[in-house]
């Protein structure tokens, strides 16, 4: 019976067509007249990585053609057995016979299939830290010297946040008609950033200079600053990022009716690495011991937040147009997050005579991490496919480089630590790509 009434309805259909390029205007009556040529049966759709069975022909507007199989109607990229759906998921508002052209509304899903994209991703901080600051001299007396409030001139605000080369890789194997196994790998470039400032204004010790450092509240904190570690006449900051992702995750396609949306979903494990290093140093005409001359100071925060955890998502698959898709994912990860911080200070007084302090700490805490992936996709053939579009990674409780640098001197030369992991970075830019499967 599930024959017969397969085959009724494409004769219908067949009937429809060649009523329409007669120009027949009682369309009821050309469906219910069979066309001369009986159709070609249809056939059931092929498991996964099975045999192919011939393709059905579809009947063509003009008398006598035959049109080349829609690649629609290739069994390899008909719904699952399951869904209990009728094989010809083409588009039929478009054509009935369209040659070259594939109107299929189903996203194809090929066997074994390999993404790859290069974009570039842009390292964007919730924040900034300041690091140097000017005071402009308003009164002297000959016992006390005033100062107005600070003038931030070093500060990771003044950081150009270029655009980092990005490159992602998948590779996916289909498990069945409705299961499909992804590793995922995402790397972004090193992204490394150096500000300086140079004061050359003579300062109260006679010297020239009138850098102000965090460790006295850019002076305010002692009301002249603290000799050795202020009164610079050069700082500069140095910043270094990168991350690293690795994804592995089941997808599930979800049965839904043969409509212009394809949703799916996800589940798997994440693990991201992001390293970080910032570089602080000082050159003063004065020292701390005020006899002498000269000092310098280099600060070294070293981070690594290393993270591991469970992750969850959706896609959702837009036919727009033939060939034409708009995709959209998201993903969110609940993360360990095992940080690891190292700092080492490095103080060179007025008798060159250096200083060395080293201070560890490591901890594990929750991290989160929110993936969002808009694009633009092209399906040249069921095999062949590019895509363009934007791309945005949301991370929370991590261990920043920037926000581990402390503004008490005294963490370093007591070799405390003090392990900050509540910051939040933000990575976004554009990507293309190309995918193909077999």
């Amino acid at each position: 019976m599930g024959t017969l009434w397969k085959m009724a309805k494409q004769i219908a259909v067949s009937t429809a067509l060649w009523a329409m390029v007669a120009g027949i205007a009682a369309a009821q009556e050309a469906v219910a007249t069979p066309p001369p040529t009986a159709p070609v049966p249809a056939v059931a759709p092929a498991e996964v990585g099975g045999p192919n069975p011939t393709p059905r022909q579809v009947p063509c507007r003009e008398a006598g053609d035959s049109c080349p199989p829609n690649l629609a109607l290739d069994p390899d990229h008909w719904p699952p057995t399951s869904w209990g759906v009728p094989y010809d998921q083409f588009d039929p508002l478009k054509s009935q016979c369209p040659s070259k052209d594939d109107y299929f509304i189903l996203p194809p899903r090929n066997c074994w299939y390999f993404r790859l994209e290069g974009g570039a991703m842009r390292r964007m901080p919730t924040h900034s830290v300041d690091f140097a600051a000017e005071q402009p001299l308003l009164q002297t007396s000959p016992t006390q010297t005033t100062y107005g409030s600070p003038d931030i001139v070093l500060s990771t605000s003044d950081f150009n946040y270029d655009f980092g080369a990005t490159g992602q890789f998948l590779i996916g194997r289909t498990l069945s008609d409705n299961l499909q196994i992804e590793g995922v790998f995402t790397g972004i470039e090193a992204a490394e950033n150096t500000q300086s400032a140079r004061d050359n204004t003579p300062n109260v010790y006679g010297g020239s200079g009138n850098l102000f450092s965090p460790f006295s509240d850019f002076g305010g904190q002692y009301g002249v600053g603290i000799p050795g570690l202020d009164f610079n006449r050069y700082a500069t900051v140095s910043y270094v990022s990168s991350l690293t992702s690795a994804e592995v995750n089941f997808r599930r396609l979800l049965p839904m009716p043969p409509e212009q949306l394809t949703v799916s979903v996800l589940f798997g494990v994440r693990y991201i690495g992001l390293p970080e290093d910032l570089y602080y140093h000082t050159e003063s005409d004065v020292a701390s011991d005020t006899n002498l001359t000269g000092s310098a100071n280099t600060i070294h925060v070293a981070t690594q937040s290393t993270q591991w955890g469970p992750q969850i998502g959706a896609c959702f698959e837009f036919y727009v147009e033939n060939r034409w898709w708009v995709d959209f994912e998201m993903k969110a990860a609940i993360l360990n997050n095992n940080s690891q911080e190292t700092s080492t200070y490095t103080n060179v007084d007025g008798a060159n005579g250096t200083h060395v302090y080293t201070s560890q700490d490591s901890g594990n805490h929750t991290s989160f991490a929110g993936d969002l992936n808009l694009s633009c996709v092209y399906r040249w053939s069921p095999h062949l496919m590019t895509r363009i579009g934007y791309h945005a990674l949301f991370l929370t409780g991590q261990t920043l480089a920037q926000d581990n640098f402390t503004n008490n001197i005294n963490y370093y030369t007591n070799s405390a630590t003090q392990l900050n992991h509540n910051s939040n970075i933000v990575y976004q830019g554009p990507f293309a790509g190309i995918e193909f499967g077999w």
